[in-house]
């Protein structure tokens, strides 16, 4: 919608505009609309004016630009009930809104047939045929493309001169069927269901010219509908153009507008590939040219070196240097040798000085240890005048209970040992 300032006053220009897109950004680009003929008006211009009407009496003014020979081939006029398809627009100049017809059915006629296209619709897309994650990829390079058309329509031609335009070499196998009237559905699901059996292709493509509603009903059939849906190789729809809208456009893998487009889209991933082996195959001489100057580069000033040139000079430079390290080598090994025998010399004379160093170390520790071990030894107590008592099991008496009258004791003293008995 267009920004408006609150501030400010609209013109009429700007308001009717502003009614314009919101009535596009809503409705969208096509709808269906029915009712009955009002007053109609056949221009010279071949545009056709008039007013639809439904039994209440309610009205709205259509447009049909370029459909006065359509009305006089139907020999329509007002009373006639029909079923429009197009966009509601509004006349930006007179501030009144239209309806644009882009497609004209007398529902007299045809109108068992459009409830019948918008049944089939409804139920295939319920079983979920159009759900797009059923769709199957066009492969990217395909050997054989299988084109079911008229022979002698403009679709093949059109198809075959914009795909060897862009992949001279592509295979195309042409099946013949008639793409308009009677059979059609029958004979094209048939050829479908041909190439799926002995698998002859890798992409399916269908396609005739546009044409009106009831040239291309026969492409609303269920039956091909679910023949395209079963196909295990890919199918391209390439049916009748902007406007036209089939139940095949909306089951087949891929839908285009025109058999140009077709073969652009099934050539588009071969072309990708011949396009980035070309960019390749251009790019491979420069990037050879750049790794050998790279090359020169580096090698050049090796090239200039001296070694290089004259390899001797450096095995000659190679073993002077050689023959020197080998001289100090030989006046080194004599004064080497003479510094480590005044060390091992120095070691001997120094050896028994520091084994009897230890010693005395090691015998001052012990006799530090020895004193507070003497100080606990009971000998010691019993130099004191001090003795122990042993029972028969050699264990020591602390307290008069632990005897009694009559027990042999043995007493321990400072120098020897005397045999005792309890009296009491």
């Amino acid at each position: 919608m267009m920004p408006h300032d609150p501030n400010f006053a609209w013109t009429v220009g700007e308001l009717n505009r502003h009614a314009q897109s919101v009535i596009k950004a809503h409705l969208g680009d096509t709808i269906w609309l029915c009712g009955e003929l009002g007053r109609v008006q056949v221009n010279a211009s071949g545009h056709v004016y008039g007013v639809l009407k439904d039994e209440l009496g309610n009205s709205i003014s259509i447009v049909y630009f370029g459909g006065a020979r359509r009305f006089s081939a139907l020999q329509l006029s007002a009373g006639d009930c029909v079923i429009l398809r197009g966009n509601l627009d509004l006349f930006v100049a007179g501030g009144t809104y239209q309806f644009c017809v882009r497609e004209l059915i007398p529902a007299n006629a045809q109108g068992s047939l459009m409830q019948r296209y918008l049944e089939t619709r409804k139920r295939l897309a319920a079983e979920g045929l159009f759900a797009p994650e059923r769709k199957r990829p066009l492969p990217l390079w395909p050997k054989s493309v299988a084109v079911i058309t008229s022979p002698s329509g403009a679709a093949l031609q059109d198809f075959l001169k914009t795909a060897y335009s862009r992949v001279p070499n592509l295979h195309v196998r042409i099946v013949p069927s008639p793409m308009q009237g009677q059979d059609t559905a029958a004979r094209v699901a048939s050829a479908v269901q041909f190439l799926n059996a002995f698998h002859a292709c890798e992409v399916i493509v269908v396609t005739r010219g546009g044409g009106s509603m009831e040239d291309l009903w026969e492409f609303n059939d269920e039956t091909l509908a679910r023949a395209v849906a079963a196909s295990e190789i890919p199918v391209v729809s390439a049916v009748g153009h902007q406007i036209d809208v089939t139940i095949l456009d909306y089951v087949a893998d891929v839908s285009v507008i025109t058999p140009t487009q077709a073969a652009n889209t099934v050539t588009e991933g071969v072309l990708q590939l011949a396009n980035a082996l070309e960019q390749f195959a251009q790019r491979l001489p420069r990037a050879l040219r750049h790794l050998l100057d790279a090359a020169r580069l580096r090698f050049t000033p090796l090239a200039s070196c001296a070694y290089l040139q004259h390899p001797q000079d450096l095995y000659h430079q190679q073993a002077q240097r050689l023959d020197a390290a080998q001289l100090r080598l030989a006046s080194a090994l004599p004064g080497r040798a003479r510094e480590l025998r005044m060390r091992l010399d120095e070691l001997r004379r120094r050896l028994p000085e520091a084994i009897a160093h230890d010693l005395a170390s090691r015998r001052a520790r012990l006799q530090n240890a020895a004193l507070p071990l003497g100080a606990m030894d009971p000998k010691g107590v019993l130099k004191r005048g001090y003795s122990i008592l042993l029972d028969a099991e050699r264990k020591a008496i602390r307290k008069p209970a632990e005897t009694k009258p009559g027990q042999q004791l043995t007493a321990l003293l400072s120098k020897g040992k005397i045999k005792l008995e309890v009296k009491g």
